[in-house]
């Protein structure tokens, strides 16, 4: 089934800053069928290397960070001919092999012209004790379960994803008889792969319940798998807990859901000091200024001595100490919905804008700067 982030895959094919990519994504989402049937599709021929449960490998990736050895290793692995500009090479489960993620720095460095791809899941792709993240010597794209979007063209129903894609609102009501059914659809099926798969091949709901339950437990399985026992009993009681937590009108997330008597800080200390993941690190300013590039609706750049210095000018109470990003968040939505309702203001601050260099959609922008300069 066609999956859209392939366009961007092309993109980076042709890009004359090229650097090897991490495909990140949750397991079962398709990383791998994707980055396989990229190749075969825009390369040559794919040197596939599957690192888990793979211990030659590993060993090598020990060695050293020769990269024409590594190479002459991922040929003789995988039994393809590497070709730099007409070979793919992809490294499947990445994170079993933290030297392997490091290599792409070397790659990078020494080997430009080299396609690397390489597949690993969120929940182990950081786990890199004693080992360097390829800082600035990556790049990243993001794989997600089927959109809607892309359900409807593995469904055969390309015209009304087109559309959708019009943003004709009146088309879109007309043929709402026909988009309501499938979309109850897609609430049912989900958008992994596998799942979706057997739908179309089956037409049986039970099926496709019966994959979504082993993928499920597959999940549970992973935590197991990278974390330690303590930390894995806690994270699953939060996991088995988040349906209850939809299930609620209210759809904060209460650690007294959990179980009687959860308390916050005991389930906040279980984060192993060796993982780190993409949206958690000390630096509340680099996980802001990600958030804000990544969700400008929602997010603004955490700036702690403007937050503290405009709660001052404002005589607010309880003044935080130490970094506190989650109130100042709360207090620019606040900010911006004050100012979106003077609609002449708005107008003036996107007026100032640039649509070629700036985001001119609802950004939390305006919020942060007025706390920062007010």
């Amino acid at each position: 089934m066609e999956r859209f982030l392939m366009d961007e895959l092309v993109k980076w094919r042709g890009s004359s800053r090229r650097k090897p990519l991490i495909l990140n994504g949750a397991r079962q989402v398709g990383k791998t069928w994707l980055l396989r049937e990229f190749g075969r599709l825009h390369f040559k021929n794919v040197a596939y290397v599957n690192l888990d449960n793979n211990p030659r490998m590993k060993q090598q990736f020990e060695a050293d960070y020769d990269i024409k050895r590594i190479l002459l290793m991922i040929q003789a692995e995988s039994g393809e001919r590497i070709e730099p500009g007409e070979t793919l090479v992809v490294l499947d489960e990445i994170q079993e092999c933290p030297k392997a993620l490091t290599s792409l720095k070397y790659f990078c460095e020494n080997t430009p012209e080299q396609a690397v791809a390489v597949a690993g899941s969120l929940l182990g792709i950081t786990v890199h004790e004693g080992t360097g993240y390829p800082v600035g010597k990556v790049s990243t794209l993001d794989l997600h379960p089927l959109s809607f979007r892309e359900f409807l063209d593995a469904t055969e129903n390309v015209e009304l994803r087109e559309l959708i894609d019009s943003g004709d609102e009146v088309l879109i009501e007309a043929f709402s008889t026909k988009l309501i059914p499938l979309l109850r659809q897609y609430y049912y099926i989900g958008g992994m792969p596998e799942v979706v798969a057997a739908f179309l091949e089956e037409g049986a709901f039970e099926n496709a319940r019966r994959i979504q339950e082993d993928i499920l437990f597959g999940y549970e399985r992973d935590i197991s798998k990278h974390l330690g026992t303590s930390e894995t009993e806690y994270t699953l009681a939060a996991w088995n807990s988040i349906p209850a937590h939809l299930g609620q009108e209210n759809k904060k997330f209460i650690f007294g859901h959990i179980k009687d008597g959860a308390r916050a800080r005991d389930y906040r200390d279980t984060h192993p000091d060796c993982v780190e993941t993409r949206h958690y690190h000390e630096d509340y300013r680099m996980v802001s200024l990600y958030l804000a590039f990544r969700y400008p609706d929602q997010y603004a750049l955490y700036d702690h001595e403007a937050f503290v210095a405009f709660l001052k000018k404002v005589q607010a109470k309880d003044i935080p100490l130490v970094a506190d990003p989650g109130r100042y968040f709360k207090v620019v939505r606040t900010v911006y919905n004050l100012l979106a309702k003077d609609e002449s203001l708005l107008e003036l601050h996107y007026r100032r804008l640039d649509p070629g260099v700036h985001f001119m959609g609802k950004s939390m922008l305006l919020g942060g700067e007025v706390l920062a300069f007010g």
